[in-house]
């Protein structure tokens, strides 16, 4: 299974949605077993396959911040909170993923 796959595989189990937000491009809500590890590494991992680099990462307990930026100057930013997977569906429901 390629990264771009198994990212959006995650993306539905997280219970996430993209929208461009004021505090970032994409906002993943979920669960904190999978937000621990594994979607820090799968987003970084398609920040890369999509040509992005200077990739970094902010930590705010179960919050985190991943920004990147490619050779034109686009920067993008994910933000993670991974508070358990009900957020997940209950951002959903209020527009907030």
């Amino acid at each position: 299974m390629n990264i771009s796959r198994l990212f959006a595989a995650v993306l539905l189990v997280f219970g996430a949605s993209s929208v461009a937000l004021a505090e970032a491009d994409l906002k993943i809500y979920g669960s904190n077993t999978v937000g621990a590890e594994m979607a820090p590494a799968l987003v970084k991992g398609w920040l890369k396959k999509q040509g992005y680099g200077q990739i970094k990462e902010e930590k705010d307990g179960s919050e985190r911040l991943i920004t990147g930026a490619n050779n034109a100057g686009k920067q993008i930013s994910v933000e993670l909170d991974a508070q358990g997977s009900s957020t997940g569906f209950r951002a959903l429901a209020a527009d907030k993923a």
